[in-house]
């Protein structure tokens, strides 16, 4: 943890360390559009294109609720190349939807003439926000306006391609609820899609007890009722439960395995039947 927090540390001297401050004003109940500044000094771009507007934002969005609604983001924004821009966002306001004005959210507009310009929506109700940042070859701009409709969006931070934040994190230690593509997660890591590993492994307890000497098994006439009137087995929810609140994994493997070794004993009870049937049936054979 030691070494994330210097590594990001030392990221945030390089972007501060000869920068300028700017201070943006709060804002009211509905939110606003930021033109931030031109990021690029020529056009066509050309290999002598060499604009850059990077350095770091801190904003207290919904500033009635200061200990969960904090912002922070590293940028690097330029137009040579491509717009693929760096930008790494910490804060749940960076996750919100676009209809939301609690959100935080930039945009690059291709006008015209062929520049782009840098646009930032900021939050309604927010106290503050604070650049820190360079500008090299950008024109600066720091009006509050929305962008024009014969501008076209190019990249946006919902959707648009970014480049990765590839900082060492060894070991790291996450406070609170984290989520992935969704927004105020109830568990500690709740992801909205698919999770590929190699090998997952869940603390559970097992279903060993079924083996006990004072287990009682259900007899298979009253199994056979149970499910006529449930359609499902004892001990497992329903579908309709399981459509509505999902299933833990850990405790559906052991009641699997709780239904297994039942149906085990099932098996060795009606091979008891069969075999004392069996000899019965020698017995009447040998008698005749």
């Amino acid at each position: 943890m030691k070494k994330i927090v210097l590594g990001i540390c030392l990221i945030l001297y390089a972007f501060t360390g000869y920068s300028i401050e700017k201070g943006l004003g709060a804002t009211g109940a509905t939110g606003r559009w930021v033109k931030i500044a031109r990021i690029q000094n020529r056009e066509p771009i050309d290999g002598a294109e060499y604009s850059q507007f990077s350095g770091t934002l801190n904003i207290q969005t919904d500033f009635g609720r200061t200990g969960s609604e904090q912002y922070y983001a590293i940028f690097s924004f330029g137009s040579r190349g491509g717009i693929r821009p760096l930008l790494f966002e910490m804060g749940d306001a960076a996750r919100r939807s676009t209809t939301n004005t609690n959100r935080i959210e930039w945009r690059i507009y291709k006008a015209p003439d062929g520049y782009h310009y840098l646009w930032m929506w900021q939050s309604n109700y927010c106290r503050y926000a604070v650049f820190n940042y360079q500008a090299t070859g950008s024109l600066e701009s720091w009006t509050y306006e929305n962008p024009p409709v014969d501008y076209q969006l190019v990249w946006d931070s919902k959707t648009g391609d970014r480049q990765s934040f590839t900082a060492p994190i060894k070991d790291p230690v996450i406070e609170g609820k984290m989520g992935i593509g969704i927004s105020n997660p109830k568990h500690e890591l709740e992801v909205n899609g698919t999770i590929r590993a190699k090998e997952i492994k869940v603390d559970t307890d097992w279903a060993d007890f079924v083996f006990e000497d004072n287990y009682q098994l259900m007899k298979l006439s009253e199994l056979e009722q149970f499910i006529q009137e449930n359609n499902h087995l004892p001990d497992i929810p329903s579908e309709q439960k399981v459509k509505a609140e999902g299933i833990s994994l850990g405790e559906m493997n052991s009641k699997l395995l709780q239904k297994i070794e039942e149906q085990t004993l099932y098996i060795l009870q009606l091979q008891k039947q069969l075999q004392a049937f069996n000899l019965r049936l020698e017995k009447i054979e040998k008698s005749e």
